[in-house]
């Protein structure tokens, strides 16, 4: 799984069209041994990406929109305090 690189703020100063070629290079790799997984915004940011790679054979596109600033983020529900906040109503 891989994030198509959009972010300006990420990548200031114009090199984000220099990541997105090292995306393209990664992917091509990737994509000759095993399928690719990338998430793009939209149908827009997907065509751009289709454009610059020149065999998306093994390549999957999913449009859910991510965050883009090198960071992750995990959520998680924590039962413990649900269960002791429902033990304290009852």
């Amino acid at each position: 799984w891989l994030s198509w690189p959009k972010d300006p703020e990420t990548f200031p100063g114009g090199i984000l069209q220099t990541v997105e070629k090292s995306y393209v290079k990664m992917i091509s790799a990737l994509a000759k041994g095993e399928k690719v997984k990338i998430l793009v915004d939209d149908r827009k940011m997907e065509e751009k990406a289709k454009r610059m790679l020149t065999n998306d054979k093994n390549v999957v596109f999913h449009r859910i929109k991510s965050v883009d600033n090198g960071k992750i983020a995990f959520y998680y529900k924590d039962y413990r305090k649900e269960a002791q906040k429902q033990e304290m109503v009852l």
